[in-house]
């Protein structure tokens, strides 16, 4: 009897020990999830250095004349006044909604894509996201924030008597890749009839996985649980948002899907381009070989001199003034023009598909 009282008693402490330790393990790893979620989303996103640095290499809006003309405009998404611009052409073929990366802008590279299909005929309506560029924020809750963005972009459009809807297109980079696969998902306004997604991800939960991974290894699938519901705490019925759904529940939408072999941001496996591939959706499939995640519409020539610009860069970077010395050295040396090439072959493709598109 003796042995059997204390068996009894270690099992009763092993189990307590363990139960102590779950206890510490979820609500512990719940509370580090907030915390990583306010770090990484509860800022700005318009100070990264290297975000800037980019944006002294390549054109933006302001080196293209034919956006000098554009209509600056404000509209509120949730309580955040967001900036945009209008620029409309002559006999329009149609309007194009344009939305940018986290840590860009609608000055940023993506200008490049504004020029291009401004100048064969469409509107372009492109506006900075929640906490980027002139908008206002202090951050966001979640990577839905920008699909509402869109939806609020809409609703702006759609307030204007003299925009023709009935001809729409959504083209984004990245983060806004995501948005505008994802935004359909929400009710909106006017629907598009096309839809360019480039170097964008399936869903928030997945890449916040991905990205996790990278800085913790297995620890973070170990906590998968604990962050997914952070995750869940912090963004409500958004946090499942997904732009893989937003092309399967929309199949008469004509999707195009657009992604780098050599992505590290938004790598393959996680990248909406390979979720629509392996879900066999009816989309038009561009997988870039030789291309990361930055650059896909540009030539390979162009993004060698975007890299060696960023490497000089990053070799100077601690110094003092070294944005100033990044603007001498991409003066000095026609670094922009050169390294802000379009692959002209490949825009065109996409502009077939919106046009086509526009014609059904």
């Amino acid at each position: 009897m003796p042995k059997r009282s204390g068996g009894k008693k270690k099992l009763i402490i092993a189990i307590s020990i363990v139960f102590g330790l779950l206890v510490l393990y979820f609500p512990g790893g719940y509370a580090a999830g907030l915390i990583i979620l306010q770090t990484i989303f509860g800022r700005r996103f318009d100070n990264d250095a290297y975000a800037q640095a980019r944006q002294i290499i390549l054109k933006g809006g302001q080196d293209y004349p034919s956006l000098q003309n554009s209509e600056d405009v404000y509209f509120f998404s949730g309580e955040n006044k967001l900036s945009g611009h209008l620029s409309k052409t002559t006999d329009s073929k149609g309007t194009i909604v344009v939305v940018h990366g986290i840590n860009g802008s609608s000055q940023d590279d993506t200008s490049a894509l504004q020029d291009y299909f401004l100048n064969r005929g469409y509107d372009i309506f492109a506006f900075d996201l929640t906490a980027c560029g002139d908008s206002e924020g202090d951050g966001v809750k979640g990577l839905y924030q920008s699909a509402l963005d869109v939806k609020s972009a809409i609703e702006y459009l759609s307030s204007r008597g003299e925009m023709d809807l009935s001809n729409l297109a959504f083209v984004g980079y990245s983060w806004g890749a995501y948005a505008v696969s994802a935004s359909l998902e929400l009710e909106l306004k006017a629907m598009p009839k096309a839809v360019c997604a480039i170097s964008g991800f399936a869903d928030p939960k997945t890449t916040m996985m991905a990205s996790a991974r990278k800085y913790v290894g297995l620890l973070a699938d170990a906590t998968k649980p604990q962050f997914e519901w952070a995750m869940s705490t912090r963004c409500g019925e958004y946090a499942s948002l997904s732009a893989l759904s937003g092309i399967k529940n929309h199949p008469n939408v004509d999707w195009t899907v657009v992604h780098g072999d050599q992505d590290e941001t938004v790598r393959l496996e996680t990248s909406l381009y390979q979720k629509a591939k392996d879900s066999e959706l009816d989309v038009h499939e561009y997988l870039r070989e030789g291309y990361a995640h930055l650059g896909v519409w540009r030539t390979k020539e162009a993004n060698e001199t975007f890299n060696q610009a960023m490497d000089y860069y990053k070799s100077i970077e601690k110094h003092k003034n070294a944005f100033e010395l990044l603007q001498e050295y991409v003066q000095s040396n026609g670094i922009k023009e050169k390294a802000s090439r379009l692959d002209q072959a490949f825009m065109d493709q996409l502009e077939s598909n919106i046009a086509s598109s526009f014609g059904k």
